[in-house]
């Protein structure tokens, strides 16, 4: 990340990796005033002023955070241009898979309501004390069958 003025900024997690210190030594410099933050991150320059032997053989992986921040709008720029063929392919693939999702979903009704009904035959076959006892369980169950349409 970096400021307004292009200073590169740090997490302190980072900094203290990069100065081979702790993250409290760190947070302590920044309590002290030794070390300034700018939205709880550390400018790379100030880091270096306090910690001079500042291990920079990690300088590569911050270069290569800044070539993906550089990149990271052209790819998403390339990602949004598809190509009509290639808009149509995908359009052809989601509403294959809405098919698959909705014949699931009617076979997922087809089966609650095939319990609903063996449980109305079981109701009729069973003793009135065991049919107050069917009588919560189908109620719930249509309720339920009800909510997902």
């Amino acid at each position: 990340m970096k400021t307004g003025s292009g200073q590169q900024l740090l997490s302190v997690s980072r900094a203290a990796r990069l100065a081979g210190v702790s993250r409290t030594a760190i947070q302590g410099r920044i309590r002290s005033g030794e070390l300034t933050t700018f939205e709880g991150m550390v400018a790379l320059d100030d880091l270096r002023h306090l910690f001079p032997r500042l291990s920079l053989a990690d300088d590569r992986v911050l270069e290569r955070v800044r070539r993906i921040q550089r990149d990271a709008p052209l790819k998403a720029n390339a990602a949004r241009s598809l190509s009509r063929t290639e808009m149509l392919d995908e359009s052809n693939r989601l509403r294959a898979r809405l098919a698959d999702a909705e014949q699931a979903i009617e076979r997922y009704r087809n089966l609650l309501a095939d319990l609903d009904r063996r449980l109305l035959e079981l109701d009729a076959r069973v003793a009135r004390e065991q049919r107050r006892e069917l009588q919560p369980l189908r109620t719930w169950l249509r309720r339920r069958a009800r909510a997902l349409r």
